[in-house]
């Protein structure tokens, strides 16, 4: 038996193939590599649902984010406090004057990420670097089994899939089930902006 490899330049997908196999009961590992592929599809879809990417970077990225004069300055996902700079003309000045929101992220017993700077002092038309990982430092649990459920419907290796698909979408279209696995993701895993005083 040969492991299933994510193509290169593409994140892996929320679930193995191992999970995938172990959770539909699924013994032949003839198509392994379709399953890897079909997991993949299903992890994009939830990103484009979620608004959002359950992976991180395997190193820090900078991204740049323009500050309107609130306190609060949403940047990326980041799994790590990141190193935050001004950009004044060719030069970097390090900002310390700052909160992570949500606080306690990483404390919980299911980690997420930080999602804004709450800035001490912001500066109106200013842009800020943020040097940090983007992404989840683990997949949640139940994206991880909603990403195996719906890929065993959308291949019919499912109890609950109810017609033959040939579209990730068409399988939202016709199963109540994913239908309401994927409401329930978004609902429960999308980003949502908060206004601070």
């Amino acid at each position: 038996m040969t492991t299933p490899v994510v193509p290169t330049g593409l994140q892996a997908p929320y679930a193995t193939v191992a999970q995938y196999r172990s959770q539909v009961n699924k013994i032949d590992d003839a198509s392994d590599d379709d399953i890897v592929l079909d997991l993949l599809a299903v992890s994009r879809y939830i990103d484009k649902k979620t608004g959002r990417f359950f992976n991180h970077d395997e190193d820090p990225v900078t991204r740049t984010y323009l500050c309107r004069g609130d306190t609060t300055l949403w940047i990326d996902d980041v799994c790590e406090p990141p190193l935050v700079e001004i950009v004044s003309g060719s030069d970097l000045v390090e900002v310390t004057a700052y909160r992570l929101w949500p606080a306690g992220a990483d404390l919980k017993p299911e980690p997420e990420p930080w999602q804004a700077l709450l800035l001490s002092s912001p500066q109106l038309g200013v842009e800020y670097s943020v040097t940090a990982r983007r992404g989840w430092s683990a997949v949640p649990y139940p994206v991880n089994r909603g990403t195996i459920e719906i890929t065993a419907i959308w291949r019919l290796e499912s109890p609950r899939a109810t017609s033959r698909v040939n579209e990730l979408d068409e399988v939202i279209g016709t199963s109540p089930l994913a239908n309401k696995l994927v409401y329930s993701l978004v609902h429960q895993f999308s980003r949502k902006k908060w206004v601070f005083a």
